[in-house]
């Protein structure tokens, strides 16, 4: 169930069959899958009952799930439009260079820098916030390409083909081939875990509020 978060798309519909409950939650493509999947096995072993239908998608469409009552729960880069919502990590925003990249040697990249930079783009939620940036700072970007999937963005980089802008938390911990770099000034990327309008009609959103409530405590949840 857990081999790749964006999988676990139909793990609800399976099971409903046998009447179990049901915790269903949106999730952005951007929030680490790393995380994801330790939350979501460490809800499973407390309640093997209870079937997960984890929704992976931008964040438009998990405020959209929350509001419409789909989803029980969502969590990403959430903007707060009359959501209760739990601060789960203080992120921002990140240079993605491949190893060896003349830009590489710093401590950080200031946007300037990226001028006339070959940028690989992610698509998605996080495009319009990069190119008010890009404009409140002056810069015309040279996009190459743009893509809703930070895999294919960290692949493409690690290759040559450019750079690429992606919040630390998808990020993974080790990437020999890349160099990731602080984007200066700070471009906030924080992520919450946002409560729909349905949440109090499952019992189990509470458990799951619980659950990541104790990460926090531990300092488990980390960016990247």
């Amino acid at each position: 169930m857990l081999k790749h978060a964006q999988e676990i798309t139909t793990v609800g519909s399976l099971t409903r069959s046998a009447s179990r409950t049901v915790l269903r939650i949106g999730v952005s493509r951007s929030f680490g899958k790393r995380e994801l999947a330790r939350l979501l096995g460490e809800f499973h072993a407390r309640h093997a009952d209870v079937a997960l239908d984890v929704r992976v998608g931008k964040c438009t469409q998990v405020e959209e799930w929350l509001r419409s009552g789909f989803v029980e729960l969502g969590i990403g880069g959430l903007a707060d439009r009359g959501f209760t919502v739990l601060p789960l990590l203080s992120d921002r925003m990140h240079v993605v260079l491949p190893v060896g990249h003349p830009l590489g040697t710093a401590s950080a990249v200031h946007v300037r820098q990226l001028a006339g930079e070959r940028l690989l783009m992610a698509g998605g939620d996080l495009e319009a916030r990069l190119e008010s940036f890009f404009q409140e700072h002056g810069v015309d970007p040279m996009v190459s390409l743009r893509v809703d999937d930070p895999v294919t963005l960290m692949t493409m980089t690690a290759n040559g083909y450019g750079v690429s802008l992606l919040p630390g938390v998808a990020l993974p911990s080790k990437a020999p081939r890349l160099r990731v770099l602080p984007l200066v000034p700070t471009l906030p990327c924080d992520q919450v875990l946002a409560m729909g309008r349905r949440a109090t009609a499952n019992a189990f959103t509470d458990e799951f509020v619980a659950l990541v409530k104790g990460s926090l405590d531990r300092k488990e949840l980390v960016m990247g």
